[in-house]
């Protein structure tokens, strides 16, 4: 078990995350590297902050993949990536917990999923500390699943059900939710009936706490990877990396190239991420680069980045941006209204504001890019560092361990 041990310790937390599954990247993983590399920096927080034993390789689960690889050459593959969900989400739904921690020896056990929260459900009946929930998926987790299971919801009408049942559970049996701002759970109300009469029983169990960075590292410069691209250093670049889908409103990105591409003869769009299930524009000045584990080399080759999610959390990408100084449009929802005032940081409501927004920003001098390149970077380092998230995680969790609610 990985200890972030911090002397004189008073109290002791566990974060139910193995040490060997947090990456830069998003979601639970990428949250949980950013403050692990954040709590290094930290000293003499009287707290010791503990992560699960790291996991070996599922080779069971390697080899059950392997007994369905042919089916990804005779079915269609929204097909099959459906009928792989569908065994993993009812996996999920009949499984508890494999891992054996005495969950006694910590006053606080803090989980990113719901899953993992109901699946320690029996170890969790006695329990006296406190348990803290972190939920990082933009909609309701049980309508993620229902989302990627696609048909099997209809056929099999009971796993909607016990998907919502884990959902409810979840947040009900949580001492304290914890999420970055007050927008981040916009969208549950639309996709989930009974949220409204969960956040309201819970109303003073909910906390707020802002997501920090580690910065990342550039290994291409911007001339460099523009070359690599065959884009003129002289272009206007507007970039996105995320998913191709309609809720990440990569659709809203479509429409825009397609006006923004026939207007300006100067103006490329780099793209980032794999191009599934929507397609990128078939036209020169239009590139899709696949995915990367270096997205921050791509950003600093743009001009502007887009967010045009339809819903969404509190996007880490977001941040990435903001710690390389580019200028972000993004839409206004969730956890992106956070920004509302920022001078680097535009927010759009519709398909002509997108336009709009952007065509200022391709029309602006350099002076207005270089304020905006410092004012980014200042919130940045101000706001949405590891080293500010870290300590203020512990801040909080110390407060939460010391409180009375339940």
């Amino acid at each position: 078990m990985l200890l972030i041990r911090k002397s004189n310790s008073m109290s002791k937390i566990l974060i139910y995350r193995a040490n060997n599954r947090l990456t830069p990247t998003g979601g639970p993983a990428g949250y949980l590297y950013n403050l692990r590399e954040g709590l290094k920096t930290l000293e003499d927080e009287h707290i010791e902050v503990c992560f699960l034993p790291e996991e070996e390789a599922n080779t069971s689960a390697k080899r059950h993949l392997k007994n369905y690889f042919i089916l990804r050459f005779i079915l269609d593959t929204n097909l099959y990536k459906a009928i792989k969900a569908y065994i993993h989400t009812r996996k999920i739904i009949k499984s508890y917990s494999k891992q054996k921690v005495n969950f006694e020896c910590f006053d606080a056990v803090h989980f990113h999923t719901t899953t993992d929260l109901y699946r320690n459900k029996d170890a969790l009946l006695n329990y006296t500390g406190k348990v803290i929930l972190t939920p990082h998926s933009p909609e309701p987790l049980f309508e993620e699943y229902l989302e990627k299971i696609g048909l099997f919801r209809i056929i099999d009408k009971s796993i909607s059900k016990k998907l919502k049942e884990i959902d409810e559970y979840a947040f009900i049996r949580a001492n304290y939710i914890v999420m970055p701002c007050g927008f981040a759970d916009e969208a549950y109300y639309s996709f989930w009936e009974e949220y409204s009469d969960i956040k309201r029983k819970k109303s003073d169990n909910y906390r707020f706490l802002l997501t920090g960075i580690k910065e990342r590292q550039i290994y291409c410069s911007r001339s460099e990877y523009r070359k690599e691209f065959n884009i003129p250093e002289n272009a206007f670049v507007i970039s996105y990396v995320g998913r191709h889908n309609f809720a990440k409103g990569y659709d809203r990105l479509l429409d825009l190239g397609k006006i923004i591409l026939k207007k300006y003869e100067n103006v490329f769009i780099l793209i980032g991420g794999a191009e599934a299930p929507l397609k990128g524009l078939n036209h020169e000045r239009w590139i899709e680069t696949g995915w990367s584990d270096r997205p921050q080399d791509l950003i600093n080759a743009s001009d502007v980045f887009v967010l045009p999610n339809r819903e969404t959390y509190f996007d880490i990408v977001l941040l990435e941006v903001l710690s390389l100084g580019i200028p972000i449009v993004a839409s206004d929802t969730g956890g992106n209204k956070l920004f509302r005032g920022e001078v680097g940081v535009r927010l759009f409501e519709d398909k002509l504001s997108f336009i709009r927004e952007i065509e200022t920003i391709i029309s602006e001098g350099k002076d207005i890019h270089s304020q905006v390149e410092i004012a980014n970077k200042k919130l940045y380092r101000d706001f949405f560092n590891e080293k500010v998230f870290a300590k203020q995680y512990v801040k909080l969790v110390s407060e939460l361990i010391n409180s009375n609610g339940r």
